[in-house]
């Protein structure tokens, strides 16, 4: 069962990569070069990408949840993207591991923005989300916001040592 669930695992994610490899000019929405521009994935989740980094956007019922908030400076180009596509705010950022050009922008966020990171990067965030509630997880930690359920997975040290797979079953991908 666990071999199934990391081949799924692994096949979603080629798919994204190759999603967003391939995609034409006229799937972009926010075509500016000093923007970020957001492909639609399906089922409110969009992928965010400035050519530099990348993030996804997962609408729900109570907010969008940010799957890593991008290097610090684009906070503003990325909410001006989502205001094309939702009316909802950003409420949670998930951070899949504590470099900077996935944590950088967390501060930038305006309001109680929740912040999600893997317990061994939690430290290289706390200088710069000192007002931002930071909850943080071990191996596994199921969410439930609004209406979709997302699923954290730490398998160990990959890349870094706080690398978090997240898994949104409502749309059969995952997002590292």
């Amino acid at each position: 069962m666990r071999l199934n669930t990391a081949a799924a695992t692994l096949l979603a994610l080629g798919t994204v990569c190759v999603a967003h490899a391939e995609q034409s000019s006229r799937g972009i929405i926010g075509q500016e070069r000093s923007s970020v521009e957001a492909y639609f994935l399906g089922s409110e989740v969009y992928f965010l990408s400035n050519d530099q980094s990348n993030a996804l956007a997962v609408v729900t019922a109570d907010g969008v949840v940010l799957l890593d908030a991008m290097s610090a400076g684009w906070s503003s180009a990325v909410l001006n993207t989502l205001q094309r596509v939702t009316y909802m705010p950003v409420t949670t950022i998930i951070n899949t591991h504590a470099h900077e050009d996935h944590v950088g922008a967390d501060p930038e966020y305006p309001g109680a923005v929740q912040i999600v990171i893997h317990e061994n990067g939690s430290g290289r965030l706390a200088r710069s989300t000192a007002d931002k509630p930071v909850t943080t997880f071990s191996d596994r930690m199921p969410m439930t916001v609004g209406n979709r359920q997302l699923h954290l997975y730490y398998f160990g040290k990959g890349h870094t040592d706080s690398d978090v797979i997240v898994v949104i079953p409502d749309v059969r991908a995952a997002y590292v």
